[in-house]
């Protein structure tokens, strides 16, 4: 790993007021500082620098490559953060634990190079799984994240310096009393749930008092959700682990078993915490009895702390991604609500659950009620597709100048759902740049017709024989469509 020095901003003093940096000039300073760590580390510039979709935090990432190599390059506005990840990723690679490798890292902490790990995540699979199967990938695939995370939690919390963590380093009572007051003043009074606030005050100190008494001697990643966790080469890897810190073991399993989208079933939740405890019985610091009968106390801080976070990202910002996940996250509520013996401590919380559980603006969302997306390849020889839709409209993209596989004979037998193509297209950055072209024009769309209560979109990828390039282009788009958006994807290679 190298350091590159740090970078003078009062340079953008000359282009705009010092209260303010301007889009362009930011974006300047940005490729600036990638750049010179690409070069440091590679001894050559990046060909291109292209930056992904956001996740909702401060960070934001980008895709550096060139005709050999691609890595990823991270811009934190928090240094202290930015801080706490790289002290944890260099000491989990010594430790031999699945991260991604660090590469290069500015002096003042802003901008570091990792391994790039590619765009398959486990939440890919588990958002499309219906059947879980117990001999099926996606089951498996739990299993090692359970199998990893023990590994975290014990060997990687042997010896960590959490004087780095940040903003805390420990799940002590006041990140406790941090996530339940997320909830309050970000779902309940947005949403404008009715409280006694003085009595739930009472039920979070009690709430937090239990948590508190779980064993914490163990290296909480704070986030162990299946959008942090990568597959590579069939392997599992881990990102997003800066706000790591000590703290009770349950946490990170609940995180990644209750994760509101997931909508894992309630049967797989259940032997999977049993898997997890049969292979980690001698580390937990505590019976299999007393951990279960904590667990769901875990659950409900968890699914609080995620309305916390939807009711902020959706009901305040108006992010209606987010305000289409709270269905989701109260299915999980409701689940807890039937245990009876959960609430007998936190009276003025079950009374508010229960209301948030009945009221009618939180129910899981039908798909037929909402908007469908009418997605196709085609081939131009055989005619333009017609919108299912029936409004007469819609996207089509133009796929023929690109590169074409079905020139070569060993790809003509092949479509653009075959691995071998998929790679040939890939290697090629004005395809991926299309791809994310189209994404840019569709994504707004999508948003506005949600917000419209459209019920119908059309988007149609077209190339000269209908088989690779527009087949490719369209399963891309289908799996952006799905990662952002609760909607029905009407799907349809109409050559194959």
């Amino acid at each position: 790993m190298v350091y590159v020095p740090r970078y003078n901003l009062s340079w953008l003093n000359i282009i705009v007021p010092s209260l303010y940096i301007s889009t362009v000039s930011f974006y300047l300073y940005t490729m600036q500082i990638l750049t010179a760590l690409y070069k440091s580390y590679f001894g050559t510039e990046p060909q291109e620098i292209r930056k992904l979709p956001g996740a909702g935090s401060n960070r934001t990432y980008y895709r550096l490559h060139d005709n050999e190599r691609s890595v990823i390059g991270a811009i934190g506005e928090q240094p202290e953060e930015n801080k706490a990840f790289i002290s944890y990723t260099k000491a989990f690679m010594e430790k031999g634990l699945p991260v991604p490798e660090l590469l290069a890292v500015n002096e003042d902490n802003t901008a570091y190079l990792l391994e790039d790990l590619g765009d398959a995540s486990l939440a890919d699979m588990l958002f499309k799984e219906k059947e879980y199967d117990e001999k099926g990938e996606v089951y498996q695939y739990l299993k090692m994240a359970l199998r990893d995370l023990a590994k975290f939690q014990t060997i990687g919390h042997e010896g960590l310096d959490y004087s780095v963590a940040f903003p805390t380093d420990r799940f002590d009572k006041q990140a406790i009393l941090w996530d339940l007051n997320y909830f309050k003043y970000c779902f309940l009074k947005p949403a404008d749930i009715p409280f006694r606030e003085e009595l739930l005050e009472k039920d979070f100190l009690s709430l937090c008092r239990d948590i508190e008494a779980l064993p914490s001697d163990f290296f909480m990643f704070r986030d162990f959700q299946s959008r942090n966790i990568m597959i590579k080469d069939d392997e599992l890897r881990y990102i997003d682990y800066q706000g790591g810190r000590k703290g009770p073991c349950a946490y990170d399993v609940v995180s990644l078993l209750y994760q509101a989208r997931a909508d894992i079933p309630q049967h797989v939740r259940d032997e999977m915490l049993e898997y997890f405890i049969s292979i980690n019985s001698d580390s937990l610091g505590q019976t299999a009895t007393a951990f279960r009968a904590g667990f769901d106390k875990v659950v409900l801080l968890r699914t609080l702390q995620v309305l916390g976070a939807y009711g902020f990202r959706g009901l305040v910002e108006s992010k209606l991604h987010f305000v289409k996940s709270i269905p989701f996250a109260v299915k999980n509520l409701k689940r807890l609500i039937a245990k009876e013996t959960l609430w007998r401590d936190f009276p003025q919380l079950n009374q508010v659950c229960e209301f948030i559980a009945a009221d009618e603006r939180f129910q899981t969302l039908e798909h037929k009620e909402g908007l469908t997306i009418h997605l196709s390849s085609f081939s131009y020889m055989k005619g333009y597709p017609v919108d299912p839709g029936l409004n007469g409209g819609g996207f089509v993209f133009d796929c023929r100048a690109l590169p074409n596989p079905g020139r070569l004979p060993e790809y003509k037998q092949l479509t653009g759902m075959n691995q071998p193509v998929i790679d040939y297209l890939e290697e090629y950055d004005e395809v991926s740049a299309f791809v994310e072209n189209a994404w840019n024009l569709v994504k707004p769309a999508v948003e506005n017709y949600l917000e419209r209560g459209f019920n119908n979109l059309s988007v149609a990828f077209g190339c000269t024989g209908g088989q690779h390039r527009s087949v490719y282009c369209a399963e891309q788009l289908k799996r952006r469509i799905n990662d952002h958006f609760d909607v029905t994807i009407d799907f349809l290679h109409r050559e194959q």
